[in-house]
């Protein structure tokens, strides 16, 4: 290099290969100034590399480069200058940064060099045997890993005789991140190489699995895949359709530096990180079931890609011999396989099928159903045992709608895991293991309470905050008892279906003020779930001032309270009064206001405190009040086990609660004090304060909260939190299965119409408890079958069919679903009450003849051009499934 003119210089040299040749380099970005740092931000994109130099303009004692940078040079000259230059990968956005130990005048340039884009090879070594072979291959690419490419072609075998791979499905998120799954079947055996190439340089996460014993014909079922966002959690939540014997395999891209565990049902295959960049790819496989749930961690912050499939064995599928068909000519008037649809299979799910015996239990969705007083009834047809139906027309998840939540058939062993036949997937994990045993269709579970046995199916959200719901199961107790839960999403609040219950009172957090003035407000920070608010004021003068009833959410509903009682001292200078409010409006931060007139001047002190579990019809037992002027202050009060004691006293000095109750509050205003507290109920239960300093007047008043105690432990209750509506009519009884229906619509105005029980097919009438709400309470508690989130309330019994659905269920839907478990013979036409359904005779069609509709004849040229043959075709019906020509 040639420099004209004086001056100090340093000159360092670097090469880089794989640069683009056409446009190496992105914009110069420069700066300038004096300070201890020299820096300057730079565009770059990933696998580009960001080029920079430094130049100081005095000797600096040293540069130290910034973090992430690679130091290429750092050269002194002596008194009169320093050099340096670094390198640092790109991204979005890279600053160049040098310190600088003394500070000095510093210039500072840099600049991106792009990569050439000749494309890329991914190579991985994989072994194949065995039979019935398979070859699935999984591809993640993200824009954090260096941008997302096109697959070129994906080849197994790549370095002898090629044998390409054929896409499955692939699902992009934008241009952030993207998945593919290729597929193979009977590719060669032995040690090869799959080869897969894109056409641009990125960078991607190849991963490889072969599997044996599987279809050759059909080996894999319906590709699916799903985004984040909209709509998914940590984890991912990708539902693959698939059944039991199967085996499902995805893929997922996750745009971002990591990617947690999978649950506890997959088997992890692979899990990397592209290169040093950002960017996460995974595979997994999970045994099928009636729909398995694919899942990773720590994808909600994130966006991600995610895609599965099932894998069909090489054996037939249980039932696979099983079809159901309608024909709309047999249901006139009804469409029900579609317009202009002649034939259509019917989506069925089996639960339990034995060839040898030809037992078999299926349900199986009907598009339309006629009413019992249409002109013809639904006809439709069951075809089995032939040898050639070799693949399953079953769709578990094609039979339950989208309005159905859940499906749990509980027919699963024992122990094991307890499936949503549903798309959703809401599978429950059994605890404390719950037997499997015969049920009211097919298997179900037994349930013991001693060992606080049930079935667990997580934070079902999709139930939360709903204007509609029915919640269905087939239920036979064994030890009828108070609280037995069928089902819930249920700890202090929530909604349950249950035996009626007693309620442990539970109190929510008080808050007290003190005053002389004519009013005292006390602010409740949250009074939430509660039925019952409760306050206690204290006061002290010569002359009582007559004090108004408390106004609760004082400026908003504006509830006044209800005088339990008051109690002073006989020197009439110490006096309290206790006052209680049913169903208070809940909310945070409202007020209780206390208003005072005449008297003369001295404090006063009010408290308050929320309850739930209280009886809503009569919530307080005997009031006891008592006054005297040596300590200690005390009273005693007739009460019960279950019940929770309230008191309040005032009194003047230094107060000490005693240590067996439990404070609310304790607070001076002047020459009051006023304090509240709580203690456990019992047969006698005793009160008291106490001082050290001399005797002074003293008064003090105490009432018991009584819970709800519960009603007939042979009747049904359906709680909203602190609201209920419950039969009365004694309809359980240990030993016989009943059809528990609760039907839910927030849409109507009256507790009788919003919620409606049904037993046996058997409206029930409702006794209610406070008002139902409009929507089901939003709770993060778990859906629990046979209990509640609390773990109590356990059921002693069977549990067999449980179902929720989003939608208020029709009378007649009801109906129906009682009589398609409960008769289950079908008769001869006609059809009568006993029965809900009726069968033709077994039909084994031979071959029929089809008649000719038409002929064509072809004249022959040459020798025979004369002569007219005649040619006709014919064919039949081979088991309804086709024609044989």
């Amino acid at each position: 290099m040639s420099f004209t003119g004086g001056g100090t210089v340093v000159v360092g040299v670097t090469s880089f290969t794989g640069v683009d040749q056409t446009t190496p380099l992105s914009i110069f970005f420069g700066a300038a100034s004096n300070g201890l740092t020299a820096s300057v931000n730079v565009a770059s994109a990933p696998r580009e590399v960001v080029f920079d130099t430094v130049a100081v303009n005095a000797q600096a004692t040293s540069l130290s480069v910034g973090g992430g940078q690679s130091s290429r040079w750092d050269v002194g000259t002596g008194a009169a200058g320093r050099g340096a230059a670094s390198t640092e990968p790109g991204a979005g956005s890279v600053t160049m940064s040098w310190g600088i130990s003394v500070a000095q005048n510093w210039a500072i340039g840099a600049v991106s060099i792009k990569p050439a884009d000749n494309g890329l090879t991914v190579d991985v070594t994989h072994t194949v045997s065995g039979t019935n072979r398979l070859l699935l291959v999984g591809i993640s690419s993200t824009a954090s890993g260096g941008g997302i490419p096109t697959v070129s072609s994906v080849q197994w075998n790549a370095t002898g005789t090629p044998e390409p791979l054929t896409l499955v499905g692939s699902q992009a998120n934008g241009s952030n991140a993207k998945i593919w799954i290729y597929s193979l079947v009977a590719p060669t055996t032995g040690t090869k190489t799959l080869r897969v190439t894109f056409s641009a340089t990125a960078t991607a996460i190849v991963g490889v699995m072969s599997f044996t014993g599987v279809d050759q014909a059909i080996p894999l079922g319906a590709f699916v895949s799903i985004i984040n966002p909209p709509g998914q959690n940590d984890p991912s939540l990708l539902r693959v359709p698939t059944a039991p014997g199967e085996l499902v395999f995805d893929t997922i891209a996750v745009d971002s530096g990591s990617l947690g565990n999978v649950s506890a049902n997959q088997t992890p295959q692979w899990k990397l990180l592209t290169g040093t960049a950002s960017g996460v790819g995974g595979g997994s496989t999970a045994a099928g079931a009636a729909s398995v749930t694919k899942s990773w961690a720590n994808t909600s912050d994130h966006i991600y890609a995610t895609g599965g499939v099932s894998i069909n064995p090489v054996n037939d599928p249980v039932g696979a011999d099983i079809i159901f068909r309608a024909f709309d000519i047999d249901n006139p008037g009804n469409n029900i396989c579609g317009a202009g649809i002649a034939v259509c299979t019917l989506d069925h799910e089996i639960e339990s099928y034995i060839g040898t015996s030809g037992t078999l239990v299926a349900w199986v969705r009907i598009p339309v159903l006629k009413t019992q007083t249409a002109s013809s009834d639904t006809v439709i047809y069951i075809y089995y045992g032939s040898p050639n139906n070799t693949l399953s027309t079953a769709n578990p998840t094609g039979v339950w709608d989208a309005d159905f939540i859940g499906v749990w058939h509980l027919k699963e062993a024992t122990g094991a895991t307890n499936l949503d036949s549903t798309a959703n997937g809401y599978n429950g994990t059994p605890a404390g293991s719950p037997t499997q045993g015969a049920g009211q269709i097919n298997g179900a579970l037994t349930f013991a309470s001693a060992s606080s046995q049930n079935v667990d199916a997580a934070d079902v959200d999709t139930v939360d905050g709903i204007s509609a719901m029915t919640v269905e199961g087939w239920v036979k107790p064994s030890s009828l008892s108070a609280g037995e839960t069928v089902v819930s999403k249920f700890n202090a609040d929530g909604w349950r279906m249950s035996t009626p219950y007693g309620t442990t009172i539970v109190a929510g957090t008080a808050n007290s003020a003190g005053g002389s003035g004519t009013s005292v407000s006390v602010t409740l920070s949250t009074v939430a779930n509660a039925n019952l608010l409760m306050a206690g004021v204290s006061v002290a003068g010569t002359t009582f001032p007559t004090i108004s009833l408390p106004v609760w959410d004082q400026g908003g509903t504006n509830q006044n309270m209800t005088l339990v009682n008051c109690t002073n001292d006989s020197g009439n200078s110490r006096k309290i009064c206790i006052y209680y409010l049913l169903n208070p409006t809940q909310g945070s931060n409202k007020t209780l206001q206390v208003t005072f007139t005449g008297g003369t001047a001295g404090g006063k002190v009010v408290g308050g405190n929320s309850f739930s579990g209280a009886d809503p019809t009569t919530p307080l037992g005997t009031y006891v009040g008592n006054s005297g002027t040596v300590s200690p202050a005390s009273v005693v009060v007739t009460s019960a086990t279950g019940q929770v004691v309230f008191d309040t006293v005032s009194w003047t000095g230094t107060v000490t609660m005693d240590p067996s109750q439990t404070n609310l509050w304790l607070r001076t205003s002047s020459n009051t004090v006023g304090g509240g507290s709580t203690k456990p109920g019992a047969a006698s239960v005793t009160m008291q304060w106490t001082k050290t300093a001399a005797a002074a007047n003293w008064a003090i008043g105490a009432v018991p909260i009584k819970p709800v105690v519960p009603a007939a432990a042979d009747d049904v209750r359906l709680s909203f939190d602190s609201n209920w509506g419950e039969t009365t009519g004694n309809i359980l009884a240990n030993g016989t299965w009943g059809h528990w229906v609760m039907v839910f619509d927030g849409s109507q105005s009256t507790n009788a119409t919003r919620l409606k029980f049904y037993f046996n097919n058997a409206a029930q009438t409702l006794t209610f408890t406070g008002t139902i709400p409009a929507t089901t309470p939003n709770t993060a508690y778990t859906l629990r079958l046979a209990g509640t989130a609390a773990a109590t309330d356990f059921i002693d019994g069977i549990l067999d069919e449980v179902r929720i659905s989003d939608i208020a269920r029709s009378a007649d839907w009801i109906s129906t679903e009682y009589k398609n478990v409960t008769l289950l013979s079908c008769g001869v036409s006609p059809i009568d009450a006993t029965k809900f359904c009726m069968y033709g005779s077994e039909e084994n069609n031979p071959p029929s003849a089809v008649r000719m509709r038409g002929a064509r004849a072809v004249a022959y040229e040459g020798a025979f051009a004369q002569t007219v043959q005649l040619k006709w075709r014919t064919g039949h019906e081979v088991e309804h499934l086709g024609f044989h020509v």
